[in-house]
């Protein structure tokens, strides 16, 4: 899931200005191949996008949508124009015995090229493969999208509407509720004997005490507090929830606005509980480090003993995984606790 907006990014000034200002150096005779290296979901696509509109006369770009095998890519990018922009580095190769040859050739090619490349690579392949090969010198200019703000989040996810969803404050109705302990009406039976009947006449009392402590308490807050407004309250949660990751953000988001009113209670830190033996764990490393492949690629690179049907259904069953045909994708509200159970069993770093 990638987040894309009409008229530029939100929130990735900065870095669209180290490309701009790779590119500008590039035709002054200074050459530095970029790498873009982001966890999934976290907006890396739209920026290649967007970087393609720099110099569109002397730019090419390619996007790598699975594992490639195409024999005639590295021709392709030989006929490029002088800036290649590629995306999804991490198609470029597979964990397994004969799996990297791609790759070599592809980094054999841009070390020795006089084009300037501006790639992308999904995080965690990144930090695995530089273990094994020389990215940092073949790619000295590093960068990474931000984790977007409060505010940046609100600009994205409002983007999308005509008219703003319906806002709705739990905090409000709790004090409405602490004013009817405050306030409260009782009954009292009058019996008019001349009359032969009686009448049931409403009664406020007041319980000044606590309303005088609550007025109390209201204003201290207001004193020590700025106040905040509900969207921001809400928008802050959706950054807390979903660490800054935009993609992350919209799919928590797009959960939370099926429902009538959007309130800051409604949204918190998706959890899942994730408990498997390293070669479970490891299958699922290689669908996070991917982001996208197929059933039959992954019984390639995994233990033979492993029941692949049984395993994705599991996956899929604990909300970690989705399932399009045979292809498997991470699911982006499953990111972060996935990520912080594979760094526990050493798994991605």
């Amino acid at each position: 899931m990638e987040i894309q907006q009409t008229g530029g990014l939100i929130g990735f000034d900065e870095l669209m200005d180290s490309i701009k200002k790779a590119i500008e150096a590039y035709y002054s005779g200074e050459k530095s191949n970029i790498a873009v290296i982001s966890e999934p979901f976290s907006g890396r696509t739209s920026l290649i996008y967007e970087a393609a509109k720099i110099r569109k006369e002397t730019t090419t770009l390619h996007s790598l949508s699975c594992v490639l095998k195409e024999e005639g890519f590295l021709d392709k990018l030989d006929r490029s124009k002088d800036i290649v922009l590629l995306d999804n580095c991490h198609f470029l190769y597979m964990r397994k015995i004969g799996g990297f040859e791609m790759l070599e050739r592809f980094l054999d090619f841009v070390a020795s090229s006089e084009k300037l490349f501006i790639t992308t690579w999904n995080l965690f392949s990144w930090n695995y493969l530089t273990r094994i090969f020389r990215l940092e010198s073949i790619f000295p200019a590093q960068l990474s999208p931000p984790k977007l703000s409060a505010d940046d989040l609100k600009k994205l996810m409002l983007a999308q509407y005509d008219s703003k969803p319906i806002f709705a404050d739990e905090s409000s109705l709790a004090e409405d509720n602490a004013l009817r302990h405050c306030l409260q009406i009782s009954k009292k039976n009058i019996s008019f004997g001349y009359l032969n009947r009686s009448l049931e006449i409403p009664i406020l009392k007041v319980n000044c005490d606590l309303l005088i402590s609550k007025l109390a308490g209201k204003i201290k807050t207001k004193k020590e507090e700025p106040e905040v407004s509900l969207e921001d309250r809400i928008f802050e949660r959706l950054r807390e929830a979903s660490e800054g990751n935009p993609g992350v953000a919209k799919s928590i988001w797009e959960q939370i606005v099926k429902t009538t009113n959007v309130k800051p209670e409604d949204i918190s830190k998706p959890q899942f509980k994730i408990d498997l033996n390293f070669d479970d764990a490891f299958v699922l490393y290689i669908i996070l480090s991917t982001e996208s492949i197929t059933k039959s690629e992954l019984e390639d690179v995994a233990d033979a003993d492993i029941d692949m049907d049984q395993l994705l259904y599991n996956f899929a069953r604990l909300g970690l995984i989705s399932m399009d045909g045979e292809l498997c994708k991470i699911k982006p509200e499953a990111l972060h606790s996935l990520e912080g159970h594979l760094k526990g069993i050493r798994l991605v770093w």
